[in-house]
């Protein structure tokens, strides 16, 4: 019984610290590729003294964390943005917060033989709430989505920490 509380009290660990460092690392990313652009137009290789000295793939060139997405909604929020306290919503409480519920709760049920029933049952409910897996999916599926412009020098791609949420999903 000891033994199985460890193991449990080490895999709730486990989980709260891959989903910080994830939350906190790069899901995404944003970069602007000429030398791509260049082969795929090569008229525009006439303009790139000019593109240099814009210096577009340094100014073109993002990475964002859930963390910075959330501060970002909550600002675009305060600013008076109804949609982004939506969206602010959607992701802290169903992509962050429900998950460390749900783990709190599969944690209680283990280690007390008296919340096991209501513990469990919470779990249930909260786990079909939760949505980590969700958002990790949707960073997937817009990296392939826009996977088109590849070729027009842009390029999307999801970050490490998308694999470390993942790590923490699992």
């Amino acid at each position: 019984r000891c033994a199985g509380n460890a193991a449990v009290l080490a895999l709730a660990v486990a989980f709260l610290a891959l989903l910080a460092v994830g939350l906190a690392m790069p899901v995404m990313g944003l970069r602007f590729d000429l030398e791509t652009l260049y082969e795929a137009r090569p008229q525009l290789r006439a303009l790139a003294p000019i593109l240099d000295m814009l210096h577009l793939p340094e100014l073109l060139r993002s990475e964002a964390s859930v963390w910075e997405c959330m501060a970002a909604l909550a600002r675009w929020l305060a600013e008076g943005d109804a949609t982004c306290g939506i969206a602010l919503v959607m992701y802290a409480v169903f992509a962050v917060a429900l998950p460390v519920a749900h783990v709190a709760t599969l944690v209680a049920s283990v280690c007390s033989r008296r919340a096991r029933g209501p513990a469990l049952a919470a779990a249930a409910v909260i786990g079909k709430l939760c949505m980590l897996d969700v958002s990790i999916m949707g960073a997937v599926v817009v990296s392939c989505a826009m996977s088109n412009l590849r070729e027009k020098g842009v390029v999307v791609a999801v970050g490490r920490g998308l694999f470390v949420l993942l790590g923490a999903e699992v």
